[in-house]
């Protein structure tokens, strides 16, 4: 994004956002309604200061306030999700406001509702994966719950390329930030948990014909962090994948 005047809202268009956000704050329990406002404060996220508008203006607050009213409703959660996702890229402090508002809780919240849908379960991960390049988020994100969630996505979804290329991404900047709680999640599983294994299930991804390369370029960033912790080395050893051949 770039942060200049020339990329600044105008104030017909802050106008414009403002009954936009009134206007679906007001009409809470209009689920469409609000799915289709939170959808189209997204065309207004295409810089740094027009992102601090949308904002200021109370657009993360309407996305929070629909995680929370609609948390049945997954299609809601997904288009709050990709806008809460749209702030975080666009810049990173605003990510971060989102994040002290209590906005990665409902995200996490809303996750948790739907595992297996791929659409909340993607656009969840690529809010946690905008926030993972801030420092001040990693501090809140490194915590087990946030970890585990993304770990979970990848077992409700091991069929779902995008859903564990997105996963595979955050969880690799989460290596670097955290490495040994990161990798621990990964690794940690109950024994009378029936799910696919993180770690074989990834393996198998980037083995499918049917994997992009960039996908499996992605997932092996994942397995090649993993590989840098002893027990992530021996596990990954252990199941036949050689790094030097990633």
């Amino acid at each position: 994004a770039v942060n200049d005047e020339s990329n600044a809202i105008d104030r017909a268009t802050e106008n414009r956002i403002k009954k936009l956000v009134s206007k679906a704050l007001t009409s809470m329990k209009d689920g469409k309604l609000v799915s289709c406002s939170i959808e189209t404060l997204r065309k207004w996220l295409y810089s740094v200061t027009a992102a601090a508008a949308v904002v200021q203006l109370g657009g993360h607050t309407l996305c929070s306030t629909a995680l929370s009213a609609h948390l049945s409703r997954s299609m809601v959660q997904a288009e709050a999700m990709c806008t809460l996702a749209e702030i975080a890229w666009a810049c990173p402090a605003l990510g971060f406001q989102t994040v002290t508002e209590g906005c990665l809780d409902l995200v996490v919240s809303g996750m948790t509702a739907h595992t297996e849908d791929g659409m909340v379960q993607l656009h969840g991960l690529g809010y946690l994966r905008a926030l993972s390049y801030d420092p001040a988020s990693c501090k809140k994100l490194s915590k087990g719950p946030i970890l585990m969630c993304a770990v979970d996505a990848i077992r409700n979804n091991h069929k779902k390329l995008s859903v564990c290329v997105e996963a595979s991404m955050f969880l690799q900047n989460m290596t670097v930030v955290s490495q040994s709680s990161t990798v621990k999640c990964i690794l940690k599983q109950a024994k009378n948990d029936e799910r696919p294994k993180v770690l074989p299930a990834l393996i198998a991804m980037t083995k499918s014909n049917s994997t992009d390369t960039s996908s499996t370029v992605n997932i092996f960033g994942l397995l090649i962090n993993v590989s840098l912790h002893s027990k992530g080395a021996n596990k990954l050893r252990n199941l036949g994948f050689n790094v030097e051949e990633a």
